[in-house]
């Protein structure tokens, strides 16, 4: 009998051509009616039909109470860690202190720190609301007027630096054809809204010639507010991944145009448009993404943007298969996630069996420096992230301790949250919990 592999590669971003009722504050709308704007009405659910021409619509937002916050509570010393658990955002004031509930909301999906790191913005599929540092809330919620099979969608946040919209994303490649990817929405009072289901309705030219088919990746807000984002195709998807490419969506004009980047920042990856991230410093822009042959020939291809000296620095891992990737704060090295890029499906494996990935065999993690190629293994896991001051890496895993106290992963214990010190190299447990995000540093 055959046996079967699987294989995964993970997905980036550029001409990447192979290539959350219980929230709180928005700015309360102003009595006039919210105006929607859309690339054409389609009943009630207000989806984008096949029409090049962006129509508008006005509706009237449902604004819903400030839910009731956790009791307000010192300030914090940080670097703040924040969290999603049970439907509820978490939070931890420093490596070391106790978690705490910051809401109590119980239907939290996701959420975002503001870049000013003095709130965050929740949904619960439905609604839009921000919580204060405190767990206070000072404004009522933004119902987003969702279908119910649209609130089902799972939809991650990011905010623009200056806070003047929010981008709610379907993290699914390719997603459905009937779900909606960008949710563009602006934090004034007129709660304009753009709901993106297909670029190519809203300009982008993604396929010569040009055909309907298109589909969102992530978004990306780069210092001077400017939305950035990894769209594809759906005849640019393969088994290994779908090919991304960058374009800038210009949030008065309502329309999509490539984003102009260095020609040698165009290389061929396979993504899964979600492996696109701005470092800490706001200076460098990065993407990754597997180049497949076989299970036994593949490589991650690195590309790192200069946005200020408009360079780009490219760089190949062979037979390395990246699932997550995170630079240190004022530093050149990165932590980096690994799985193989195929696994027997009829072998058990441990992330598998703890729920921690569906399907991927997770590798130690490593610390990488691109100026040397030294990289240096860690414990296995997924989603590292610096803390600000680059002292802390926090990541999900399945471990335990053995009886010399070394950790180990373990396919029968529960996911969560680990920090690794940097300082001492010491592993310690924070709490079950997911989509884990650094308070942000304000300078």
């Amino acid at each position: 009998m055959s046996t079967k592999f699987l294989k995964h590669a993970w997905r980036a971003g550029t001409v990447i051509l192979i290539l959350v009722t219980a929230c709180a504050p928005l700015p309360s709308p102003a009595a006039s009616p919210t105006t929607q704007i859309i690339p054409a009405t389609q009943g009630a659910q207000l989806l984008p039909t096949r029409e090049a021409s962006p129509t508008i619509s006005s509706v009237v937002p449902t604004v819903k109470s400030p839910p009731t916050p956790a009791p307000p509570l010192p300030p914090a010393v940080g670097p703040a860690l924040a969290y999603l658990k049970s439907g509820d955002i978490w939070m931890v004031d420093e490596p070391g202190s106790e978690p705490y509930p910051l809401t109590v909301a119980g239907d939290i999906l996701s959420f975002a720190w503001a870049p000013s790191a003095e709130r965050l913005v929740a949904f619960n599929g439905r609604t839009l609301c921000f919580f204060h540092r405190d767990g206070s809330v000072r404004t009522a919620c933004l119902e987003i007027g969702l279908s119910d099979e649209q609130a089902q969608v799972e939809r991650r946040l990011v905010l623009s630096p200056d806070q003047r919209w929010v981008v709610l994303w379907n993290p699914a490649s390719p997603p459905p054809a009937d779900e909606i990817g960008w949710i563009i929405v602006a934090l004034d009072s007129t709660n304009t809204m753009y709901r993106i289901q297909d670029p190519v309705d809203w300009g982008a030219q993604i396929t010569d010639p040009v055909e309907q088919g298109g589909f969102t990746g992530k978004p990306v807000f780069l210092p001077d507010s400017r939305l950035i984002g990894a769209l594809s195709h759906r005849s640019l998807c393969t088994a290994e991944g779908c090919a991304y490419k960058l374009y800038e969506f210009d949030l008065q004009n309502r329309q999509f145009t490539p984003f102009n980047q260095p020609l040698e920042s165009q290389s061929l990856l396979v993504s899964d448009g979600a492996a696109l991230d701005l470092t800490t410093d706001g200076r460098m822009l990065i993407e990754f993404g597997a180049v497949f042959e076989s299970c036994e020939s593949y490589s991650t291809r690195v590309n790192v943007t200069d946005l200020e000296a408009a360079t780009v620095t490219n760089h190949v891992l062979d037979d390395e298969n990246l699932i997550g990737m995170d630079f240190q704060p004022g530093s050149d090295q990165a932590v980096l996630a690994r799985s193989k890029g195929c696994r027997d499906p009829e072998l058990p494996a441990w992330a598998v069996q703890c729920r921690l990935t569906s399907d991927q065999e997770v590798l130690p993690m490593q610390i990488w420096n691109p100026e040397t190629q030294q990289r240096d293994d860690l414990i296995p896991g997924i989603a590292p992230a610096w803390a600000p001051n680059g002292d802390w890496i926090v990541f999900e895993s399945c471990l335990s301790q053995g009886e010399t106290g070394a950790w180990q992963p373990d396919g029968s214990a529960a996911p969560a949250l680990f920090l690794f010190s940097s300082s001492d190299q010491t592993i310690t447990t924070i709490d079950q919990g997911a989509l884990s995000q650094w308070q942000p540093r304000v300078n």
